[in-house]
């Protein structure tokens, strides 16, 4: 999630295989960007309000990892080509700076699943 230019929180989904989101160093993550809906409110609303909160459903885990931090956006080669995939290269890699992380329990995620699935 991140801060919209409204103040309201904006939230995107992402997600690839297994560890892409790789942790650079103790208090430092990083999130490739690449081509989806090609909306851009997530690193427009970073440019303005670095500060995001990112939410991890862990298949297996009942617990979510919720990550708190500032985020910066990174454009050079170096990084980018850490996340090379089938030959292409991400736009940018969100780079977060983490200040809080911690599991969260899941007792709310069954029943929010059951009334998103029931018909």
């Amino acid at each position: 999630m991140s801060t919209g230019p409204n103040g309201l929180g904006d939230t995107t989904p992402r997600g690839e295989k297994r560890g892409f989101v790789p942790v650079l160093d103790d208090n430092t993550i990083a999130v490739p960007d690449r081509p989806g809906n090609n909306r851009l409110d997530t690193l427009t609303n970073v440019l303005t309000h670095p500060g995001v909160g990112l939410i991890f459903f862990i298949p297996g885990v009942d617990e979510t990892l919720r990550i708190n931090g500032k985020a910066g956006i990174y454009t050079e080669i170096g990084l980018l080509t850490r996340f090379e995939e089938r030959g292409k290269l991400p736009m940018s890699v969100l780079v977060v700076r983490i200040r809080e992380v911690y599991l969260h329990c899941a007792n709310t995620l069954p029943n929010l699943v059951a009334r998103c699935t029931s018909p």
